[in-house]
């Protein structure tokens, strides 16, 4: 059974409150193997720097790389192009750190894009222009929330890894935004469904 405080830990979005409820647990706990691998990921996903005056999130600025590939004209991402930007994705959402704990790390890694799922929608909600830069990374744009966000969830975590052939490696990620766009948008859920099927990737 999963511990409260691990499912407290991953529904929570705010970055002070998260890294208070992980101290607390580690200082309880003890530094074993789960809890070392959580603090790598909190502290690479945030850090202590700063940009331009801004909090920063890598697991976010990996998304908006996504976005930014699922948005741009496949005239302009040349083989290069992509396996930079991939590079980018890998580094900054923590693969080879998460594959050094077998499965156990697949999991922190799989509950860690659940929260950046989580709190990417909750910016889109909050922002209904879409338009609003997120933590100085990057800009999306205005349309129809529920539309847009189930087109960018569909592209980011269904199209792009069977385009870009890293279904296998992104799999982590297509299950993570699936599970959270379907529980923060329940009416969407079937159409959702439905598209992958339609498509045959379900």
């Amino acid at each position: 059974m999963v511990q409260e405080w691990v499912q407290d830990y991953y529904n929570e979005t705010d970055r002070p409150k998260r890294k208070a409820i992980l101290e607390k647990a580690i200082a309880e706990e003890g530094m074993t193997p789960e809890n070392e691998l959580r603090k790598y990921l909190y502290e690479a996903r945030y850090g202590d720097s700063e940009e331009a005056g801004r909090e920063v999130d890598y697991f976010i600025r990996g998304w908006m790389t996504l976005e930014y590939m699922k948005s741009t004209s496949k005239f302009f991402l040349t083989k290069r192009k992509i396996n930079k930007e991939i590079k980018t994705v890998r580094e900054d959402w923590q693969f080879a750190k998460a594959a050094e704990y077998g499965d156990a790390g697949a999991d922190i890694l799989y509950n860690e894009l659940c929260n950046l799922t989580r709190l990417y929608l909750q910016i889109c909600r909050r922002d209904k222009a879409y338009g609003s830069f997120i933590f100085g990374l990057g800009r999306v744009k205005d349309s129809t929330l529920s539309k847009r966000v189930s087109d960018d969830i569909y592209r980011m975590a269904y199209e792009l890894p069977h385009t870009m052939d890293l279904v296998e490696e992104f799999a982590p990620f297509t299950k993570a935004a699936t599970r959270i766009f379907c529980q923060e948008f329940p009416e969407e859920s079937g159409k959702f469904y439905g598209r992958m099927k339609e498509d045959g990737y379900y």
